[in-house]
């Protein structure tokens, strides 16, 4: 007698879904089933993405923004995807951002805004995750930080310095999370394209 193994259907929220490797996700996941919500600042190119998923995947894809560098709207956020898919299996966090060339480090909005996306953001939105998380003893959670976090250099540093924070938090994340079953990837690319 043989037995067919069912493939597991996960939840998945992808962060940074609208651009690089957050859109590759997006598409990986969906061709394979996974339900995904696809979020990003970027409301138009969301919506875009999630009604091409759909089609050409036949699968469930939401598209629910997000700003990162807006921490208070970040419960809501939170909410809403619980709202949709009711629990979540792995939270991929690709989103990020540099200050553009030429802006100098000392640049408050530029500091502030690549602070809150980078760091603060990230961090409240994965608190609020991992805290449902627990409760079910189960999830993953994958966030790209960088390799520019390891050392300050001259030319972005500021950016280092926000995925320093991020990188040391996800270290800490995961040493938290590990009695829960719940796994806490850090992936650290260089430049991409």
């Amino acid at each position: 007698m043989s037995t067919t193994l069912r493939k597991l259907q996960l939840n998945i929220l992808i962060i940074g879904a609208s651009s690089g490797i957050g859109r590759e996700c997006a598409h990986v996941f969906s061709s394979e089933g996974h339900s995904v919500i696809c979020s990003s600042r970027d409301e138009n190119e969301l919506g875009n993405l999630a009604s091409d998923l759909k089609i050409r995947y036949n699968c469930q894809a939401y598209a629910v923004s997000i700003d990162l560098a807006q921490p208070s709207c970040i419960s809501n956020f939170v909410e809403e995807i619980y709202a949709i898919l009711h629990k979540l299996d792995c939270v991929i966090v690709t989103a990020g951002t540099m200050p553009p060339d030429g802006v100098d480090y000392s640049d408050q909005n530029a500091l502030l805004n690549t602070t809150m996306t980078n760091y603060v953001g990230i961090a409240t939105l994965l608190n609020d995750v991992s805290k449902r998380m627990t409760e079910v003893n189960a999830g993953t959670i994958v966030c790209l930080s960088s390799v520019a976090g390891d050392r300050g250099r001259q030319s972005n540093f500021i950016y280092g310095a926000t995925k320093s924070a991020l990188s040391t938090y996800l270290q800490g994340l995961r040493m938290k999370l590990n009695r829960h079953n719940i796994q806490v990837i850090t992936i650290l690319p260089g430049y991409v394209d």
